[in-house]
């Protein structure tokens, strides 16, 4: 079979949740599958986390900076010989008329409505409903997003499968050197609570910021609150100037740092409104 992987989402500078989960889905499917042929599809580059893939891979990539014209005139024109496309974060293209797989990784879109982006609101929603209805299968990573998009999209229970997320076998290993070196790079405090996620309304981080300032307030410590994750649709927190010196924000953090940060933590907190799963858990 010849199989299509969507992969335009991906940016070297902007690997979170999704964007790892389809990294690995097309790393790992690689190397337990040698009898298809797989088609990846990427927008201005391929990441170099998959340089070395690229040899076992039909690689196509988008000449176009713009996202629309990509995803709904590009794509469907370089992969209409597929048997099937996978599409692991956003719709199939309106006017693809293959085969298609989704991946859709939560309800946030419907059910949390106004934590989504202007993006996500005028372009994704709209076209979710048809990519749905002509879609062979619809992958999800828990049962309980399969619980929400049954109840708010009104997909039949039999079209879903749920396919439980791993997680890399790095973060579970310590490299007291790595980690202090990690400590430098990122001017880390001692003793620090962490979190780990996209700046923007759905992981709660102004809550968290307003319950570390009671904390604060309430409890002699030492303790200093690490935000790790890259700016997303809401680039700004509410950080009181009295609290600038007792909150680290670290920007995007590359994988290969993530572990030992989590590691270096007295304790970790997951303020997020809703998850599909949750990669930091």
């Amino acid at each position: 079979m010849k199989i299509g992987i969507d992969a335009t989402l991906l940016r070297e500078d902007r690997i979170t949740g999704v964007e790892r989960y389809t990294i690995n889905l097309i790393r790992l499917i690689v190397e337990v599958d040698d009898t298809n042929q797989y088609f990846v599809f990427f927008r201005k580059r391929y990441p170099s986390q998959l340089a070395d893939l690229v040899a076992r891979l039909k690689v196509f990539i988008s000449p176009f900076k713009n996202r629309v014209v990509t995803d709904q005139l590009w794509l469907p024109c370089v992969a209409k010989k597929l048997d099937i496309l996978h599409c692991p974060a956003f719709p199939s293209p309106l006017f693809y008329k293959g085969k298609t797989v989704l991946t859709i990784h939560d309800a946030t879109l419907w059910k949390y409505p106004e934590t989504r982006s202007k993006g996500g609101e005028l372009y994704y929603s709209p076209l979710f409903p048809q990519a749905i209805r002509k879609s062979s299968r619809i992958i999800t990573v828990s049962r309980n997003s399969k619980k929400d998009l049954i109840h708010y999209l009104n997909i039949p229970d039999n079209l879903i499968t749920v396919i439980y997320e791993g997680i890399d076998d790095s973060f579970t290993k310590r490299n007291l050197q790595q980690s202090s070196e990690v400590k430098k790079k990122y001017n880390l405090p001692d003793r620090y609570i962490l979190t780990v996620g996209t700046l923007e309304p759905r992981k709660n981080l102004d809550m968290l910021i307003k319950a570390f300032e009671i904390f604060l307030k309430k409890y002699d410590t030492d303790h200093k609150l690490v935000i790790v994750g890259r700016k997303g649709w809401h680039k700004s927190l509410d950080t009181a100037k009295q609290l600038k010196s007792y909150v680290v924000l670290t920007g995007f953090v590359g994988e290969e740092h993530l572990p030992a940060i989590y590691g270096l933590a007295d304790l970790f907190v997951f303020p997020s409104i809703y998850e599909g799963f949750g990669f930091p858990i």
